[in-house]
């Protein structure tokens, strides 16, 4: 039975129609090949033909060839449909979002207008916002002393680190970590066995050598001895006593005491152990009275002398204020820092000063100055300056007669007498006790809670000392509470 062998069309490089081609093979061997198609065309040329099944009819190939045909057409129409719907329903979204846009920028413009035309409008009607509740304090004019302020650290009067002379094993400790002593007072002593037996053995021989010495002397008047006789035995006593005196030095040596009244530090050493010469045992320092180096810059030196007062302060007591004098200036200006020297001395019986302290110190001139000062609270700092909010009372208001033409026609007749004040400002000031002006102002010296004017306000002016954040210029205020300024210890600041 002939049959045919189905190939799959695989067309050299170039668009060639070989849709209604289909290649046979006639069966036998060598296959006779042959070419079938639909409308009787001859078959394109140039077609490589691969094997891709067996035999088959060539009749029902290509029923089977035309109904692949059929339904390869429709599915491509079907995507074509899908892809046009859908590209019709993205077109048809995105103009409902443009027209969404547009209409919320049209609402929201809208509204905006509406809300300034309302305000505008109010404002005209003479509504203003309610006062702000403020606290105040007067701008004080006050005379300061002049002086000068430093950092310095504070020194102790005497200080030694206290350490062995001789090496020896550590036979007893007289004394606990951060004690007081006095001057002379035992704190360790070391093993004086061995220098102990020596001493002894030398006192016999001294005593030995004294008997002979005297019996040289009466030898001598009765010219029985020789000079040489004489001298060596003076010469035995001499030897004697200067070895006893070097072995009761060296047993002193070994007794560590206190060169001076203070304090101790904390213990280095234990029982038992071996120190050698230059070993450290403590600390002593003393604390009362207690010193304060601080340097100056070389300007300052025709202001400062032995004497003046100071104050200091440290961070562990903020609150107190120690007060002392200038013990010495340096006379040297270093020649690195342009800044010489000056130590000064305070009294510390409660020891609450310590050495290695940080202070701060101001030294108090003769001469004086007159300033005015506001608290630091009134101060705004910026990063285009320092302000400050005075107040104004409503009887510096501009009045009627100085009002813009434009507001005098929008008043009628019949609220003529309710705005006699005339301005915003004034109508303003009806509603709170002052109305709230800013301005920039220079600052100087703070001292205490209070800090220097320099320029940009006057004494007896009103300043407001808090509720700021709630402020602009021209609002109205009400004043919570007159307050006045404390007396504060000066606190200083550092240059």
């Amino acid at each position: 039975m002939l049959g045919s062998a189905l190939f799959q069309q695989r067309p050299f490089p170039g668009n060639y129609p070989t849709e209604n081609c289909w290649p046979v093979i006639e069966a036998g061997w060598p296959p006779a090949a042959g070419w079938f198609a639909e409308d009787g065309s001859d078959c394109p040329p140039r077609v490589k033909l691969v094997a891709v099944g067996g035999f088959t009819d060539p009749d029902k190939h290509r029923m089977d060839q035309q109904s692949t045909s059929a339904e390869e057409l429709r599915l491509g129409e079907a995507n074509e449909a899908e892809q046009s719907s859908a590209a019709e329903t993205s077109s048809r979204g995105r103009s409902y979002l443009i027209v969404a846009t547009v209409l919320l920028f049209l609402g929201g413009g809208g509204g905006a207008i509406f809300w300034y035309a309302t305000r505008g409008e109010g404002e005209s009607q003479g509504q203003q916002p309610a006062p702000v509740s403020v606290e105040v304090a007067n701008a004080e004019q006050e005379a300061w002393s002049l002086r000068r302020t430093a950092v310095g650290t504070i020194t102790a009067t005497q200080q030694a680190r206290l350490t062995s002379e001789r090496a020896g094993k550590v036979v007893e400790i007289a004394f606990t970590s951060g004690s007081r002593v006095e001057a002379g007072e035992l704190l360790v002593r070391l093993d004086t066995t061995t220098e102990e037996a020596e001493l002894g053995s030398m006192e016999p021989q001294l005593r030995q050598a004294r008997s002979d010495q005297q019996r040289a002397v009466q030898l001598r008047a009765e010219n029985a001895i020789s000079e040489e006789a004489y001298e060596q035995a003076f010469t035995a006593v001499d030897q004697l006593e200067a070895r006893i005196a070097k072995q009761k030095a060296i047993i002193s040596q070994k007794r560590i005491v206190a060169p001076f009244a203070g304090k101790l530090g904390i213990r280095e050493i234990d029982l038992g152990d071996y120190l050698a010469p230059g070993s450290a045992v403590t600390t002593l320092q003393q604390l009362d009275p207690i010193l304060v180096d601080f340097p100056l810059p070389e300007q300052d030196a025709n202001d400062v002398a032995v004497g003046q007062p100071i104050e200091v302060s440290v961070a562990a007591y903020p609150e107190t204020r120690f007060s002392g004098k200038i013990r010495a200036i340096t006379p040297r200006v270093e020649r690195a820092t342009r800044s010489f020297t000056v130590r000064g001395e305070l009294p510390n019986e409660e020891r609450r000063l310590q050495p290695g302290m940080f202070a701060q110190v101001v030294i108090d001139l003769p001469e004086e100055r007159t300033v005015v000062s506001v608290p630091q609270t009134a101060i705004a700092f910026n990063a285009y300056g320092a302000s400050l909010f005075y107040l104004e009372s409503s009887d510096s208001a501009p009045s009627e007669a100085e009002t813009s033409p434009s507001e005098a026609e929008t008043s009628d007749d019949a609220s003529a007498t309710d705005t006699g004040s005339g301005s915003e400002a004034s109508s303003a000031a009806s509603q709170g006790d002052a109305i709230a002006k800013q301005v920039f102002v220079q600052t100087g010296e703070r001292r205490g809670l209070s800090i220097e004017i320099v320029e940009g306000i006057e004494a007896g002016k009103r300043v407001v000392t808090a509720g700021q954040l709630k402020l602009s210029d021209g609002s109205p205020v009400r004043i919570r509470e007159q307050i006045s300024r404390q007396t504060i210890p000066v606190r200083p600041t550092q240059p």
